[in-house]
């Protein structure tokens, strides 16, 4: 069974920024999804990223790994994401 992450809070600008501090593109983050097996697109990540398409828990694994970050990383940037928007 495939399980998804249905983002209540949004993740999206948290993926962005990690990108960005890494100075990639979606499309660079798109290829390093396909060469670990995920048939992600472009059109797909653009779609997580803002908020249209849920992210699968596997992704985010791939993600992390990605990003070269913890799990907590992803987190305490969505709380000062949602903080930021109170």
């Amino acid at each position: 069974m495939e399980q998804k992450l249905h983002q209540d809070l949004y993740l999206g600008a948290v993926l962005r920024r990690m990108r960005h501090n890494r100075n990639e593109t979606q499309g660079q983050v798109v290829i390093q999804l396909q060469l670990r097996g995920y048939p992600v697109t472009k059109r797909s990540y653009s779609y997580i990223e803002n908020g249209r398409r849920s992210l699968r828990v596997s992704e985010l694994i791939a993600l992390k790994q990605i990003f070269r970050v913890s799990y907590e990383d992803f987190f305490l940037e969505l709380e000062k994401e949602e903080e930021a928007r109170q």
